[in-house]
């Protein structure tokens, strides 16, 4: 073996001992696609018939660095809402109102821990099925997480829910509509402007029925929906106010006959009241074209000035947009 240098030597005596020297320093990789943010998703059920009930779900994920504080989810649907929930959860009862040919719902969430996620549930159903209906129409539907002063945190989910093809000659009517709410547009197949022949076809056990009001003639139909009755008020053949007569049928926001005045302002805020003929009709800008009926109040007190336990003693639909009076002090 030739000779090496002192340097050389060492050299050979790492190699045998086999150094490699210190290892490179481990590369950080940053993966820019997972931002953290609070994602929301929404599923919609699967087709469905006309007059029938599902259930939306709205779930918020909070995968930001820090608890969600103060923040409310908005919903809104086309398509009439059975009944509107409080989930577990979210802070009291959410606020609903009706706006743009459809229902929003916004539910205080409260505090959204970090790494937290909370889901929604919203029954929903759909219309009756509309003369000559055809094709497969669809309701759309959005969700939006809102910060608390009401600014959006994030884009809105959208989806539709869609009507299954040929479902309007599927069973309904009168008899499976009894949990239908009370809408602007009516309850359940009983609605506003519909001829009386359309809705003797809904609901054959449709009876003719006349009372007084104001002192005038009215006469009208009687149906049941699901066993709550119904009256349905004509003008010439055409149903121009919708009566609910038994306390089980509910606005979407779940107030009806025997709700509270208390209730009523917590659902839907403003009220609005008007006196005439010894009763009192209140009504709520964010609940267009529906009115509810109350005792009136003592002489020489506002009607709008009714307490809180002052309890609904009548439902109409009338689905107009009614103004509210104007006092100097303003309504509650």
């Amino acid at each position: 073996m030739g000779k090496v240098g002192w340097m050389g030597l060492l050299a050979l005596m790492a190699a045998c001992r086999g150094d490699r020297g210190a290892p490179p320093a481990a590369e950080t990789v940053v993966d820019t696609t997972q931002a953290p943010t609070a994602v929301v998703t929404l599923a919609v059920p699967e087709p469905m018939a006309w007059n029938q009930e599902d259930t939306l779900v709205v779930a918020l994920a909070n995968r930001t660095a820090a608890a969600i504080r103060g923040g409310r989810m908005q919903l809104f649907v086309q398509a009439p809402l059975s009944a509107v929930v409080a989930p577990a959860g979210t802070a009291g009862a959410p606020a609903v109102d009706s706006v743009d040919g459809g229902t929003r719902v916004t539910w205080e969430l409260g505090n959204v821990a970090q790494g937290a996620a909370i889901e929604l549930r919203q029954p929903v159903r759909t219309p009756p099925a509309p003369a000559g209906a055809a094709g497969t129409p669809a309701f759309g539907v959005r969700a939006t997480l809102l910060a608390p002063g009401g600014a959006p945190m994030g884009s809105p989910v959208a989806d539709s829910v869609r009507i299954r093809a040929g479902s309007e000659r599927a069973a309904g009517g009168c008899a499976t509509a009894g949990t239908a709410p009370a809408q602007r547009y009516g309850i359940g197949p009983v609605r506003l402007g519909m001829k009386s022949a359309a809705l003797r076809a809904a609901c054959p056990e449709a009876r003719d029925t006349a009372w007084q009001a104001e002192g005038l003639a009215e006469k009208g139909l009687v149906v049941s929906l699901g066993g709550r009755a119904v009256v349905a008020r004509l003008e010439g053949d055409s149903v121009t106010r919708v009566l609910a007569a038994s306390p089980e049928l509910r606005t979407a926001a779940g107030v009806g006959i025997g709700s509270t005045l208390g209730e009523l302002r917590s659902r839907y805020g403003r009220l609005c009241a008007v006196e005439a003929e010894g009763k009192v009709a209140v009504w709520s800008p964010n609940a267009p074209g529906v009115s509810f009926g109350v005792e009136a109040p003592p002489a020489a007190a506002p009607a709008d000035s009714l307490p809180d336990d002052r309890t609904v003693s009548s439902l109409w639909i009338h689905g107009q947009d009614t103004p509210c009076p104007a006092r100097p002090e303003g309504n509650r």
